[in-house]
């Protein structure tokens, strides 16, 4: 696992998020978008308060985990939340 605390966004084209209906989650993903940056991410097909926040700023969220989400969306960061297993989730 790398962790890096210094992101030079201006390099960041793409980012998935694991877990992304989170309150946080969608948040830090609605900014990085409105920031002009590819966004992508995952979560469970249930419905979450976030969701029309999501659909709203046009941001795809694939129904699931799996390893396959990234090499589809081929993302320079992938910023992951501790719900859905953290840093041992699939993706």
């Amino acid at each position: 696992m790398y962790e890096n605390t210094n992101i030079d966004f201006s390099s960041v084209k793409n980012i998935h998020f694991v877990g992304i209906k989170g309150i946080a989650m969608t948040a830090l993903a609605v900014w990085a978008k409105e920031k002009g940056i590819r966004v992508t991410g995952s979560d469970i097909k249930e419905e979450f308060p976030s969701d029309p926040i999501l659909r709203k700023s046009q941001i795809a969220v694939l129904d699931g985990f799996s390893a396959d989400h990234i090499g589809q969306t081929q993302p320079d960061l992938i910023i992951y939340t501790g719900a859905h297993g953290g840093c041992e989730n699939v993706e």
